[in-house]
């Protein structure tokens, strides 16, 4: 017969496991209080603000006002600066930024050509193309006899034209206004 087991209960330490060490707790990182700086983009022959002007600066874009005002979240770092009809700048922000309240930043012009002649002609044979319709914005009209359009007073950099005529494929094209002051175009049969 086998010898019966005492009801006795061996008492062992009880063995937890340790608490798991607490996460560490993100901390914010050590930011210093931005504040952002008015600047002026102006034009450097009359002083005017220049709307619409982009600025890239420290991995942001700004874009000024119609007054030429934007708001800098930095006042150094390297810069890009582009507005429509305006020399690029590019250098570090220092170079560019005139002291004031605000401070402005110049840009000059860039010269267009006073009248752009554009010749249209048939892709195929090279013979000139009158008649053509061309839009431009909001302004439209036919090329001459000799397939030719002027246009004058330009205050752009570049711009879009369309040329259409029955029996081919319409063309739209960026017209780079500081180029040659004679282009030609070629206009592609339907077929």
């Amino acid at each position: 017969m086998a010898p019966i087991a005492e009801n006795r209960v061996e008492k062992t330490p009880a063995v937890t496991a340790p608490a798991p060490a607490p996460a560490p707790t993100p901390r914010p990182a050590a930011t210093k209080p931005r504040s952002k700086r008015l600047i002026e983009v102006v034009d450097g022959k009359n002083g005017a603000g220049i709307g619409s002007a982009a600025l890239f600066l420290g991995g942001k874009i700004y874009q000024s006002n119609r007054l030429g005002q934007m708001l800098i979240e930095q006042s150094s770092g390297r810069i890009i600066l582009i507005a429509d009809g305006y020399k690029i700048l590019q250098g570090p922000l220092e170079r560019f930024l005139r002291a004031g309240n605000p401070a402005r930043i110049v840009m000059d012009r860039i010269t267009v050509a006073g009248v752009i002649s554009v010749k249209v002609i048939d892709i195929q044979n090279g013979k000139p193309l009158p008649g053509v319709k061309v839009t431009l914005d909001d302004m439209s009209v036919k090329t001459n006899a000799q397939g030719i359009f002027r246009m004058r007073d330009i205050r752009k950099e570049f711009g879009e034209i369309k040329l259409e005529m029955a029996g081919y494929k319409p063309l739209r094209k960026i017209i780079d206004f500081k180029g040659p002051a004679e282009q030609v175009l070629a206009l592609k049969r339907d077929e």
